[in-house]
């Protein structure tokens, strides 16, 4: 699924899924635009379930705190777009 408004985000990420009218109601153009920030990031989720990978990346001590805070504000960016596409549909 790609769009053409967010080239940097349809580059960066790939979305797929079975209910493509869902998953373009929920990647609104904010969260595409906040997501184009995290190149890094692997996202999997399937009904109430989101998963964050860091391909590759090997996280040190120190650096627990502050991914764990940056997981927090891409899942917020998530319940953002789902509460927006609730309020659309009623």
């Amino acid at each position: 699924i790609n769009f053409p408004d967010t080239p940097v985000f349809s580059e960066s990420f790939i979305l797929r899924g079975e209910d493509e009218a869902a998953i373009r109601a929920l990647f609104t153009i904010t969260l595409r635009k906040e997501l184009e920030k995290f190149p890094y990031l692997s996202i999997e989720g399937m009904g109430d379930h989101v998963f964050l990978f860091r391909n590759n990346r090997r996280l040190k001590p120190e650096q627990f705190s502050p991914t764990i805070e940056e997981n927090k504000r891409v899942l917020a960016l998530f319940f953002a777009a789902q509460q927006a596409k609730q309020a659309q549909t009623g």
